[in-house]
């Protein structure tokens, strides 16, 4: 019986995932990375943004699209048929999450995330694609189908999403003022009606990234500043638990960076979902241009949590500065090779033509071996942005005699 289960389980992933989903990246300023060599090759695309990306391949590791939230391009760099004007933005930090439909081997949703920025709108919408039309290329067929329930202009920057406990099931979630919003995708599509989660943080800045550990049973949320009395002040990093059946989120718990400076960004959980990393930047601002875009003026620090113990007293005595640069904000995204690469920006308006990574994320404190500006993007620059995944992509399984395991 042990056995069934586990056969069970197996095949239950294997029918959701292959091995490449994730090996396509465009991001930045034209730029991009190939994961299917098993190392990242820099790589370039159509797509051009300040923040928000999104990309997906089949379990093959060939490109299917790729997205800024605003337009979708197929694998030739072109943009779809009826792929442009779509309501995310390229300035909403995670401006898109694509998710491919449980039991279809063709149609995909792209969720996105707005920003009021450019004659943008703030909102959580979708839109389905079918990767048959267009000989194959692809083609919007169907959206925007509004998802915001009357709050759009409320809504957050933020979008996640985890494969459900139940087969052929994901779980996609996002945040409006003091509410997570998860909806559940099945094979019969996206329920119109989301498991809402109340919590005690009510969100007065829309940007900073949310993220969900591999193993589905935790999420973390950064936002970048709160508004207290009128006065901006440093944001929250903040850990909740995910129930993955049910898609409820428990359990707030607050983990302090250093004060006063620190505004909270990128985040990241390693595969084995026991570290979580956060970058976080005192986001100089000046109406004074060439102030603004001084390298010098701005500041970024990379912090690791180790969540290995329950009590939320040892998991803020486990806060280590990994690494403190001159740097804008920049996003953080596990990759293929279990790796952690990191956005690197001088500015909001001045990239860098290199990622940072975090080599071995799961271990403790500087043992991770940061290394900064280490991959190479070919000339083109990295921005603020990384494209997010389905977080069970990079679940590490292990099989031994036909049973799958956790690793």
């Amino acid at each position: 019986m042990k056995n069934f289960i586990a056969i069970l389980l197996l095949f239950c992933t294997s029918i959701i995932f292959g091995q490449g989903e994730a090996n396509f990246w465009y991001f930045g300023e034209n730029a991009g990375l190939d994961f299917n060599s098993g190392s990242p090759v820099p790589i370039t695309g159509s797509l051009n943004t300040r923040e928000g990306c999104s990309s997906f391949s089949d379990v093959y590791g060939n490109l299917l699209f790729y997205s800024d939230g605003t337009t979708v391009w197929n694998k030739l760099h072109n943009p779809m048929p009826n792929g442009t004007g779509l309501k995310g933005n390229a300035s909403s930090t995670q401006s898109a999450m694509i998710i491919p439909k449980p039991g279809s081997t063709s149609i995909n949703y792209i969720f996105t995330v707005g920003a009021k920025v450019a004659g943008g709108e703030f909102g959580f919408n979708y839109y389905t694609i079918d990767m048959n039309a267009d000989a194959g290329l692809g083609d919007v067929i169907s959206g925007p189908v509004d998802l915001s329930g009357g709050k759009s202009e409320l809504w957050t920057e933020k979008v996640a999403a985890v494969k459900g406990s139940e087969c052929q099931t994901f779980w996609v979630i996002s945040f409006a003022v003091n509410e997570f919003y998860a909806y559940k995708v099945s094979s019969s599509g996206v329920s119109s009606i989301p498991k809402k989660s109340m919590v005690s943080f009510s969100a007065t800045d829309r940007r900073g990234y949310l993220k969900i550990s591999p193993d589905g049973s935790k999420i973390a949320v950064a936002h970048m500043t709160n508004t207290i009395n009128g006065q901006s002040t440093p944001g929250s990093f903040l850990l909740y638990d995910f129930n993955n059946l049910t898609g409820e989120v428990t359990n707030q718990r607050n983990l302090p960076l250093n004060a006063p400076t620190d505004k909270p960004y990128g985040v990241e959980f390693s595969s084995n979902s026991q570290k979580v990393y956060v970058t976080a930047s005192n986001d100089f601002y000046s109406e004074v241009y060439s102030e603004y875009n001084n390298p010098l003026n701005h500041s970024s620090t990379l912090y690791q949590f180790n969540l290995s113990s329950p009590a939320i007293a040892d998991i803020i005595a486990s806060k280590k500065i990994i690494d403190s640069q001159n740097l804008f904000r920049g996003g953080l995204q596990l990759a293929p090779d279990k790796k952690i690469y990191r956005a690197l920006s001088k500015t909001y308006n001045i990239g860098i033509p290199f990622l940072g990574v975090i080599d071995n994320p799961e271990n403790d404190g500087l043992a991770c071996n940061y290394r900064h500006a280490a991959i190479s993007l070919n000339g083109r620059n990295s921005t603020q942005g990384l494209p997010p995944f389905i977080a069970s992509i990079l679940l590490p399984v292990e099989i031994t005699d036909g049973i799958t395991h956790k690793i």
